[in-house]
């Protein structure tokens, strides 16, 4: 289990925008539409990257034009899906990593590799967030971004886990709970 209370460099004006979601379970769903619903109704522009296809909570956001939801087919080609994201200014934007990871362990292929390779695919795709999200706020100052990962720690181990929020995830702020996370993102603003 993650601990969500390690400690966290403070961003150099005061007020962090980067911020990581631990998922306790896979039923987060509804939380993460409220959070996308909540900010779509202050006009904000989102991007959310996950990999769940014909999410029923995101079904109902669909209908506004300034979300774009991309869905990632499986966590060998996420890297590469970063470039092709189209250069606009967004808001908000949400990696939801936990659900490609967990695409990814019920693939049959991706069960029999070892846990080494998948662990190298966590971590490049947590690069490839990192280097957009930095391309992203060079251009517009007031992007906040959400990345969403698992409290289990699986298949990273504790070690892993601390190294790779270090390399690219220092200074984000962890939150639990979507409702409080959505409370910091709004009062940031």
């Amino acid at each position: 289990m993650v601990n969500p209370n390690h400690k966290i460099s403070p961003h150099l004006n005061g007020t962090p925008s980067n911020y990581i979601y631990l998922a306790a379970n896979a039923d987060y769903g509804r939380s993460l539409s409220k959070l996308c619903e909540r900010s779509l109704l202050q006009k904000q522009r989102i991007l959310l990257i996950n990999s769940r296809q014909g999410s029923a909570e995101l079904h109902n956001l669909e209908k506004y034009s300034t979300l774009q939801i991309v869905h990632m087919p499986d966590i060998e080609s996420t890297p590469h899906g970063f470039l092709d994201f189209p250069d606009r200014d967004l808001d908000l934007v949400i990696f939801d990593l936990n659900s490609i990871v967990l695409n990814a362990l019920h693939r049959p292929v991706m069960q029999q590799c070892s846990t080494d390779k998948l662990v190298r695919h966590i971590a490049k795709c947590s690069a490839a967030f990192a280097n957009y999200r930095e391309q992203l706020q060079a251009r517009c100052k007031s992007v906040n971004t959400v990345l969403v990962m698992s409290q289990d720690s699986y298949p990273l181990t504790q070690a892993q886990f601390k190294l790779l929020c270090g390399l690219y995830f220092c200074g984000n702020e962890c939150h639990t709970s979507l409702s409080k996370l959505a409370g910091r993102i709004f009062s940031s603003q």
